[in-house]
């Protein structure tokens, strides 16, 4: 299944990257989407050494595991409340090339806080 979602989360950012580079670094929706992007591949990159061996990082962090998680989750619920946001505004704009990538970072954020939770509480 963690296999499957790393699928999932990689196909989202690899969109939107191809999003980003179509159209350009300029304008407030390729911005949003690069933050989006960049925050979704940082917090599973930090997810998977968490579960490697979560000692490097959190000697760095000055935290525990729990502190971790908990940080991880509440940003990426942030991230995914505003690519749910921006996806309704490009919908109801109908701006079509920026539509899936922001529901596909949305969900995708949504599932990775979700996991950050599950860990949380794994551990």
């Amino acid at each position: 299944m963690l296999i499957l979602f790393g699928f999932f989360e990689i196909g989202a950012v690899a969109l939107s990257v191809r999003q980003i580079l179509k159209d350009g670094l300029r304008g407030p929706w390729a911005i949003i989407t690069a933050f989006c992007a960049a925050s979704l591949a940082i917090a599973f990159a930090l997810t998977c050494v968490v579960l490697i061996d979560p000692r490097p990082v959190l000697k760095v962090m000055h935290t525990d595991i729990t502190g971790a998680m908990v940080v991880g989750a509440v940003a990426m619920a942030v991230v995914s409340a505003i690519a749910g946001c921006s996806a309704l505004v490009c919908a109801v704009r109908k701006i079509k090339p920026w539509i899936w990538s922001f529901v596909l970072l949305a969900v995708a954020c949504a599932f990775q806080g979700a996991l950050m939770f599950y860990l949380l509480f794994l551990h």
